[in-house]
């Protein structure tokens, strides 16, 4: 739920991914993986019938907390526990439509269509080999990705899933490359706004500034 299914725009409201595979993991059931807005079971030949059943009834218990509206402590009381500030006293569709309205307002799904077109392929400026030699002898700047504009990476962005490269060492973070940029600032902010539900991100690192907030660093190639 979250897209209209005729023109793939966002719908006004939506149950992202994140917050159904966090209840599912506090439930005992594990996918094998979500990005924002889908999830994957491997459902070999093999399963038992009642391991099926199990994720089924798990997922229709979500749903009947959505529907209810429960109070985030109540549904995912292990995830609020951890996070007490930020969740405790929010309900569940008060996060999905939190959630949900900042990667449409984000434009999310055209940011990842934008990066795996021709036009915004970056300069390859360096091989990577010799991008990655310069990461392995220190001769880089280690910079928030808000200033990296026009810098030469030296590591390899992958975000998972899906687990794609989007910038390789020795291209050139370029105008070319800024669906790229927005795409993983999008993901600095999300940190920021709904602690817990962070993606895994190779090739960039987290800090924590004075103030409290989450900022995405990253090597470049030393100028």
């Amino acid at each position: 739920p979250g897209f209209d299914r005729r023109t793939g725009a966002y719908a006004d409201y939506g149950i992202p991914a994140p917050v159904v595979a966090q209840y599912l993991r506090e439930n005992r059931v594990v996918p094998e993986k979500n990005d924002l807005n889908s999830l994957l079971f491997l459902l070999t030949p093999g399963v038992e019938s009642s391991k099926a059943g199990t994720l089924l009834s798990t997922l229709v218990a979500f749903k009947r907390r959505h529907d209810e509206n429960a109070l985030l402590e109540d549904a995912i009381p292990e995830f609020v526990q951890r996070r007490p500030q930020r969740y405790r006293g929010l309900r569940i569709q008060d996060l999905c439509a939190d959630m949900h309205a900042f990667f449409r307002d984000t434009n999310v799904s055209a940011l990842q269509r934008a990066q795996f077109s021709p036009e915004h392929r970056p300069d390859m400026v360096m091989r990577p080999n010799d991008a990655v030699r310069m990461l392995t002898r220190n001769q880089v700047d280690y910079l928030p990705i808000d200033e990296v504009d026009s810098r030469i990476a030296t590591t390899l962005w992958v975000v998972y899933p899906p687990g794609i490269a989007t910038i390789i060492p020795g291209e050139r973070l370029c105008d070319r490359a800024k669906p790229m940029l927005d795409y993983l600032k999008m993901f600095e902010r999300s940190a920021n706004l709904f602690p817990g539900f962070e993606a895994e991100i190779q090739g960039l690192y987290r800090e924590i500034e004075p103030n409290g907030s989450i900022r995405f660093y990253t090597y470049v190639a030393k100028e």
